[in-house]
């Protein structure tokens, strides 16, 4: 099959007719699998190559009852972001069984990074040519340009999603043509010289006395181009967090050492430089906090949202029962990224000088209400009441009707907004700020990337 056709494959729609069929290759019916990506809130891939994620509640299984039902048209579905979409603007990828492979969306992300390495090292040998000259055998060429780990070319082939060729295709050649990537590199995914650089961070982390940030909350890159030969032990100063953030710095401006982030790329591809917040980058700043729902009250809600300007919300909720709780920043449309419980009690010392209880605290105080400890009550009341006066109407009695999943939750996000409500201006303006530029992988201590997205 040539590659052209393959790509095409993926981009196939599933009419009712090619629902009604199981997939070739496992003989699973199209529905069934459709029923499971829904539930795992696998990313699906659709005939105008995006990928979305459909909402797993009765509204897609009710329409997909109805088409099991009286198969023949084409059914509704619902999703995350609050679209529709037709059944049939979903593409045949490889999970239904299409193109080649297994597995659908985005599939694992060590194949889809591993392919970008291998379809850099290829593009950069042969500008020009269309995008059906890079067949798995052309790119197969250039393993000795990459540094995989323990991903193999076999996996990348059998498991990547059609579409994510066309999406390497294009970023491939916009970072070569604004002078990202060159000849001299070798491309990386979980090489030993990206582990060595991650490493790299956690020490110069210690050595600058603060808590460890997340891997790709410090640098996201997915990717790393890396100049044949280029020593990262000499190169990368890890006396402090400052000092390797700005070696890396340097090394990117030289187009020596080049950390890429990845984003599904359809159409168009363009890039854009991620640099950590500084004095002249957007300042966000604390404007409120709300203990209750916007249409109930204190009790009918067991998260709290912070509002902050410019035009920002953050709710702070358990994702689960007795989890620690996250600061989840809401877009219009959807949740956009956060910080967890113990990033928080960081950010709180560093920013406000508050020394935040872990979450084995707050899960024992959440366990203390729910038994009715009069001293444990007295507390939660007293910070609830100073954020929302309101909170304090009938509060034991309606705390006696919680249990403690609902309790610790609540706890955990009055604590959080009573210290930043105590501590609003200049310190609760920082921490926001801190948040909303981690959750974005720019906060102060982030490492400059760029991000290859579409255009």
């Amino acid at each position: 099959m040539e590659f052209k056709i393959y790509l095409e494959e993926g981009m196939r729609p599933l009419t009712p007719a090619e629902w009604d069929k199981p997939n070739s290759q496992t003989n699973e019916p199209r529905i069934n699998i459709l029923k499971k990506l829904i539930r795992n809130k696998s990313d699906i891939v659709t005939i105008d190559n995006e990928t979305i994620t459909l909402a797993n509640d009765e509204r897609n299984f009710g329409s997909i009852q109805d088409f099991e039902d009286s198969p023949g048209k084409a059914f509704t579905l619902y999703k995350t972001d609050g679209g529709t979409i037709s059944s049939s603007k979903i593409a045949k990828s490889p999970v239904f069984g299409g193109g080649k492979g297994s597995g659908g969306g985005t599939e694992n992300t060590a194949y889809v990074e591993s392919q970008q390495c291998y379809w850099n090292a290829a593009v950069l040998k042969n500008k020009g040519q269309p995008i059906e000259f890079f067949t798995p055998e052309v790119l197969e060429k250039y393993k000795n340009k990459v540094s995989i780990g323990k991903t193999t070319f076999e996996d990348i082939l059998e498991k990547v999603d059609a579409s994510w060729g066309v999406s390497a295709y294009l970023s491939a050649q916009i970072l070569i043509k604004e002078g990202y990537i060159n000849n001299k590199h070798t491309f990386h995914r979980d090489s030993s010289e990206m582990q060595y650089i991650y490493k790299a961070k956690d020490v110069a982390f210690k050595n600058s006395g603060l808590a460890k940030l997340k891997d790709d909350k410090w640098n996201p890159g997915d990717i790393w181009a890396i100049e044949k030969g280029l020593n990262l032990k000499a190169e990368l100063d890890i006396t402090s967090v400052s000092a390797l953030n700005l070696s890396i710095k340097k090394l990117m401006d030289e187009r020596r050492l080049v950390p890429i982030s990845l984003k599904k790329v359809a159409k168009k591809a363009k890039i854009i430089t991620q640099i950590p917040a500084g004095a002249d980058s957007p300042q966000f700043k604390f404007k409120k906090v709300l203990l209750q729902s916007n249409r109930g009250n204190f009790f009918s809600s067991k998260s709290a949202t912070i509002h902050f300007d410019p035009n920002g919300t953050m709710d702070i909720r358990a994702n689960a029962p007795l989890a620690a709780s996250k600061f989840e920043i809401m877009s219009k449309k959807a949740r956009a990224g956060g910080a967890g419980w113990t990033v928080f009690m960081d950010f709180a010392k560093r920013y406000m000088n508050e020394n935040i209880p872990n979450y084995t605290f707050v899960k024992s105080q959440g366990i203390l209400l729910a038994k009715g400890d009069k001293k444990a009550v007295s507390n939660f009341k007293k910070m609830a009441t100073k954020v929302d006066r309101s909170a304090g109407n009938n509060f034991e009695a309606e705390v006696s009707k919680k249990d403690k999943i609902w309790l610790t939750a609540k706890y955990a996000a009055v604590h959080a907004a009573y210290a930043i409500f105590t501590n609003k201006g200049s310190k609760a303006n920082a921490l926001i700020n801190g948040i909303v530029n981690y959750a974005a992988s720019t906060s102060e201590d982030a490492c400059i990337h760029i991000v290859v997205k579409e255009g």
